[in-house]
C-alpha cells in the first residue's frame, strides 16, 4: 500500500477548515427570534432545549474534526520522517 503524505495533509487541511467553519456556527442565531415569538408557550421551551442540544452536537463534531485533522497531519509527518530515516540508512550504506 502506498501512502501519500501530501494527500493526508490535504485531508487534514480540509478537516481543519470544516472544524473552523463549524465553530463559527451560531445555532441560536436561527432560533432566538422563534423562541421570543413563542414566549410563554411550551414550544418555546422545547425549542430552546433543541437549540442547546444542537449546539452541543455541532461543538462535538467540531472537536472530532479537529482531532481528525491533528491525527492526519501527524500521520503525514510520521510517514515523511520514516521515509527520510530509511533514505538516510540507504545513503549511509553506500
Amino acid at each position: 500500500m502506498r501512502v501519500e503524505p501530501a494527500a493526508l495533509e490535504q485531508a487534514a487541511s480540509k478537516a481543519g477548515a470544516l472544524e473552523n467553519e463549524l465553530r463559527s456556527v451560531d445555532v441560536a442565531l436561527h432560533t432566538t427570534a422563534a423562541v421570543r415569538g413563542l414566549a410563554g408557550w411550551e414550544t418555546a421551551r422545547r425549542l430552546e432545549q433543541v437549540q442547546s442540544r444542537l449546539q452541543d452536537l455541532v461543538t462535538g463534531l467540531a472537536n472530532r474534526l479537529g482531532g481528525v485533522s491533528e491525527r492526519l497531519a501527524a500521520t503525514a509527518r510520521n510517514y515523511r520522517d520514516s521515509d527520510e530515516a530509511v533514505r538516510r540508512r540507504f545513503d549511509d550504506g553506500r
